[in-house]
């Protein structure tokens, strides 16, 4: 028989011990699975009622990158998911920014990092008019429009969406469309 004791238990491990804490968010810090040793998250939900213990889940960090690359609007618009402190949580480019501290641990990126555009002055518009989208102009001449919006069911991990493009590529279809009947 090929039965031996598992090496792995679950309730030693920070996505579940933290999930415990005071304000602990639904999702954990990025960090490097123990048993596949790949980078990713946890999403975890603790019960109290009865035995305790964490429904939890995983998703690695190359498989939020290949999603978040197909969501791509125009050619360089983009969408991710930053938290309130202003650290980005997924990017379709994530595993370029995201490296290793001194300690090992696994650092997030901020916003500034990871987009050339500077988008805390439409942040903090669309922080005070949580339902406009907000057009602005960017340091590299381009118009641009990007929409916030918090994902409630995220809970205290304070999850924001991104959605952000040139205003250019939205409408240069219609103006090639256009330039095609004025010729005709």
């Amino acid at each position: 028989d090929s039965w031996r004791p598992a090496d792995y238990d679950p309730r030693i491990r920070p996505w579940y011990r933290d999930a415990f804490e005071a304000g602990a968010g639904n999702v954990t810090d990025p960090y490097v699975f123990k048993v596949a040793a790949l980078a990713g998250y946890t999403v975890r939900v603790p019960f109290a009622v009865g035995r305790r213990g964490v429904v939890a889940g995983d998703i690695l960090l190359r498989d939020i990158d290949a999603f978040l690359r197909t969501q791509k609007l125009g050619k360089s618009g983009v969408v991710f998911l930053f938290d309130d402190q202003g650290r980005v949580i997924a990017h379709p480019r994530m595993t370029e920014f995201i490296h290793q501290n001194a300690a090992g641990e696994l650092e997030l990126p901020r916003l500034e990092q990871v987009e050339a555009v500077d988008i805390r002055g439409p942040l903090k518009a669309s922080q005070e008019n949580r339902s406009a989208p907000q057009v602005f102009e960017a340091s590299d001449g381009r118009t641009y429009v990007a929409a916030f919006r918090p994902i409630d069911s995220a809970g205290s991990a304070k999850l924001r969406i991104a959605v952000m493009a040139p205003l250019d590529e939205f409408f240069s279809e219609i103006e090639a469309q256009r330039w095609q009947l004025f010729a005709l």
